[in-house]
């Protein structure tokens, strides 16, 4: 006889066709030391090897992280971005639309580029990006005004804001 939490027992009994028998059996209990378990954190450590966390330490933009985003309950990727310094969301008839508030020097209009799991994303239409990135498949995000750009989201002979999105997909990885 086995069960859980208790020493398995064994015992012989005299079965017989014509009647019915009633065993009782008495199990010991035992306590059972599970080995330690470990739960990693694989978002927040596949943001480390990204560099989310050491740009964050850094400072010079503004970071949104797995915890913001949960405690947010945003509908689209781009409610995450309402109130973030020197960016405004339009709504229209077909989606929403990122702009700047930031002139940068030199530039004739203020852009903004954006780029996914660090890949440059080009929109075609407002509302794309809420379409192709829900909420729930977004681990954090960067932003940055024209100047402080890390160059490895640079694009060259544009001085533009700067969005960072990163998905669970690219740091989730095991």
């Amino acid at each position: 006889v086995r069960r859980i939490g208790f020493a398995p027992t064994s015992r012989v009994i005299d079965l017989s066709e014509r009647e019915t028998s009633r065993v009782t059996v008495e199990l010991q209990t035992i306590r059972i030391t599970l080995p330690q378990v470990r739960v990693g954190a694989r978002v927040e450590s596949g943001l480390d090897l990204v560099g989310f966390t050491d740009r964050k330490k850094a400072g010079g933009g503004h970071f949104i992280g797995p915890a913001e985003i949960e405690r947010a309950r945003a509908r689209q990727l781009t409610d995450l971005l309402i109130g973030v310094p020197g960016f405004t969301i339009t709504e229209t008839g077909g989606g929403k639309s990122i702009s700047t508030t930031r002139a940068v020097p030199g530039q004739a209009t203020a852009c903004v580029n954006v780029f996914v799991d660090r890949a440059p994303w080009q929109s075609l239409q407002a509302g794309d990006l809420d379409g192709a990135f829900p909420v729930s498949d977004v681990a954090a995000i960067e932003t940055y005004s024209g100047i402080e750009v890390p160059s490895e989201f640079s694009v060259p002979g544009k001085s533009c804001s700067t969005i960072v999105v990163w998905t669970r997909t690219k740091v989730e990885r095991p």
